[in-house]
Parts: C-alpha cells; sequence; structure tokens
C-alpha cells in the first residue's frame, strides 16, 4: 500500500526556464499535496553532498542546458543565534531527525547566480565546427556524436568518431582535441569575463 505524500520537493534552475517554473507551479496546484516547494538545483545539491561543518560551500552546476552557481553555507540544527545572510532552507524531517539522534541540515544561501549555458550549447558548437571543416549538413547524428567527443575530451587529450552519411553512403571521421574545443569555446566567449 502507497505512503500518503504530504510534501513534495521540486529542483529547479537558478534564474532559467521562467516557463518551467510556472509550469511546475500550476501543476503543482492540481496535486493532492499539502506543502510544495521549489528549490534552486544547486543549493538542493548542496544540502545533499554531506559536508557538514564547512564554513562555505560554492555549487557549481553546469547542466545540459543551464549553467548554475550557489554559495551556500551548511550547518546542522536549528540554531538562529545570528541573523541568517540569505534564504534558509531546512532539509530532513524534524521529528524523525530527533528520534535518530540526527539534526536537519540548514543552507544559507548567500549568493546565487544562473545563465542559459549549458552542456548541449557546446554540442551544437562542435556540430557546427564539425560541420563546417568537413562540409557536412548538421543532423541530430553529428550532434549526438559531437557531444561523444566531448565526452571523451574530458578523459583524454583527443577523440574521434565515425560518421556515415546515409544519402552519400559516405564515411566520416569526426576527429577533436582539447585544443581545437578550447578554440571553439574561446570564439563564443566562454573564457571572457563579459561572455
Amino acid at each position: 500500500m502507497p505512503l500518503p505524500v504530504d510534501s513534495l520537493v521540486f529542483t529547479v534552475p537558478v534564474d532559467s526556464f521562467e516557463t518551467y517554473r510556472h509550469w511546475l507551479g500550476q501543476l503543482s496546484q492540481s496535486l493532492q499535496v499539502e506543502r510544495v516547494q521549489m528549490i534552486d538545483e544547486p543549493t538542493a545539491a548542496a544540502l545533499g553532498y554531506q559536508m557538514l561543518g564547512q564554513e562555505l560551500l560554492l555549487v557549481i552546476d553546469f547542466g545540459g542546458g543551464t549553467l548554475d552557481l550557489s554559495l551556500v553555507q551548511l550547518a546542522t540544527g536549528t540554531s538562529t543565534a545570528s541573523r541568517p545572510l540569505g534564504l534558509i532552507l531546512k532539509w530532513g524531517n524534524q521529528q524523525l531527525a530527533e528520534r535518530s539522534g540526527q539534526q536537519p541540515k540548514i543552507a544559507r544561501v548567500l549568493a546565487k547566480a544562473g545563465q542559459n549555458f549549458g552542456g548541449s550549447d557546446i554540442d551544437y558548437w562542435i556540430t557546427d565546427h564539425l560541420c563546417s571543416t568537413l562540409g557536412l549538413t548538421p543532423s541530430p547524428l553529428i550532434t549526438r556524436l559531437a557531444e561523444r567527443l566531448k565526452i571523451q575530451l574530458s578523459l583524454q587529450t583527443q577523440g574521434s568518431e565515425v560518421y556515415f552519411d546515409p544519402q552519400t553512403f559516405d564515411s566520416y571521421e569526426l576527429f577533436l582535441d582539447r585544443s581545437q574545443l578550447e578554440q571553439i569555446l574561446q570564439s563564443h566567449g566562454v573564457f571572457s569575463a563579459s561572455g
């Protein structure tokens, strides 16, 4: 028999995808749940990271479509001796925590920022580079192979994939090394302060 759900927590990007947040809010109103909360993704990650006692924790969440940062101070217990510098989120069931001898986690969000930039943007930039270099037409398959090249470059200095063009029956070696990836990122302003 399923247990009744009395609260839900949704994680959302920091500043991006306002339509998504709005959709989640509307969906929440139709649910038979007493309490629904939305927590930004990097703060939720900080709460789950188990690094209590650290002064500050900077969480960088580089996802498929967003880059989110959250500067969080983690603590246990419910002490409010000093006025919080940011939003306080309590994580965990207070009664259950007290019975088990654990204290609920508290995250003081000191700062957060988000940007509409993510891994899928890099995949498209690599796709454009490969297509312009080899004279190919961009396709979802080439984009998937570009993502695989990007993943290979996280562990090694160069990567390659084979692309078979179903229209012309030609095969192409898609090759990328880290210096080429850095040039692609540089050309799109990733390393510039004004980005």
